[in-house]
């Protein structure tokens, strides 16, 4: 089976090389990098233009593709439209995966016939600093969000994922209209979703592991979850979704009201889950920092139009 490995980019350089380094590196036994594997990297916007010469790329294809800057759902999507492959791996641009990466992925395919999609494991990559001290103790994004109460996989996060070609060519990819350039998040849920819909079958592959760079910055914390909540609101308005129904308050007043008073509470819960872990001036920094990433995600949510 042939691969294409997809990589929207946007801005900044140095963390896809970064990325394309680890590729780079991939541990490989059963599988031919130079005549099954392709790395299709677009760039969303001018200021994201890049050449073949940015990077050392070996024993691998690669093609670069430029676009005007319509978002990330519509980089994936001309992704898929580009792959004359039957695997679609997807990487963020600010991602780097291990070495048994694409063998660990590539294999779930190869011996699961059934399965149509497959999130991998993300873990913040190690750096110095508080803040992402904080992300690696409240890692959120490590596995796909699984239901309560069916056990099943609802969203695949994209930042590393795999999916039969013929699975998202038959749902039409991403939802780039909808998910256009001022949305930052939710494309990923809604994709997730439609593919459910059509019946396909996903999984979780632990052994395939990127590491994910997060922001520095304290102020990040409010803003990059303001996105999140705001592509969770875009999705449940396009797919008339009960935001009940995915652990979301409803969008109302007395929802608006009910969740930005249960700041004690989520304070409460944050600081007994930290204390398991680390020491206690930590542990209520950190509590803090979650109070944070709260009001930011129901801003999103809740607020913002």
């Amino acid at each position: 089976m042939k691969i294409t490995i997809g990589i929207p980019h946007h801005r900044s350089i140095e963390p896809i090389r970064r990325l394309i380094d680890g590729l780079n590196n991939q541990k490989t036994n059963f599988l031919d990098l130079k005549n099954e594997v392709e790395i299709i990297i677009v760039n969303d916007g001018k200021e994201s233009i890049t050449s073949k010469a940015d990077f050392n790329v070996k024993n691998i294809n690669l093609k670069i593709i430029n676009q005007e800057n319509r978002g990330v759902a519509s980089a994936r999507n001309k992704i898929i439209d580009s792959a004359l492959s039957d695997l679609i791996f997807f990487l963020d641009d600010d991602c780097c995966p291990k070495e048994n990466w694409l063998q660990s992925m590539y294999k779930r395919f190869l011996v699961d016939k059934k399965i149509d999609g497959v999130g991998g494991r993300v873990i913040p990559l190690p750096k110095k600093g508080l803040v992402n001290e904080y992300y690696n103790v409240a890692n959120r994004l490590e596995k796909p969000t699984i239901d309560r109460e069916t056990g099943e996989i609802v969203t695949i996060i994209t930042a590393n994922c795999g999916f039969r070609t013929k699975a998202l060519h038959n749902i039409r990819g991403f939802d780039q209209k909808t998910f256009n350039k001022n949305v930052f998040g939710g494309e990923d849920v809604d994709l997730t979703y439609r593919l459910r819909r059509r019946g396909y079958i996903l999984g979780y592959e632990s052994r395939a592991v990127v590491f994910h760079e997060y922001p520095e910055k304290f102020s990040t914390i409010f803003s990059k979850y303001a996105n999140y909540g705001y592509g969770m609101k875009i999705y449940c308005l396009a797919r008339n979704i009960d935001p009940k129904s995915i652990r979301q308050p409803r969008l109302n007043i007395v929802s608006c009201i009910i969740y930005f008073i249960k700041f004690p509470i989520i304070f409460k819960n944050s600081y007994f889950v930290f204390r398991k872990r680390i020491n206690r001036l930590k542990s209520i920094l950190f509590s803090f920092f979650d109070i944070i990433r709260y009001i930011g995600h129901g801003y999103g949510f809740l607020i913002k139009k």
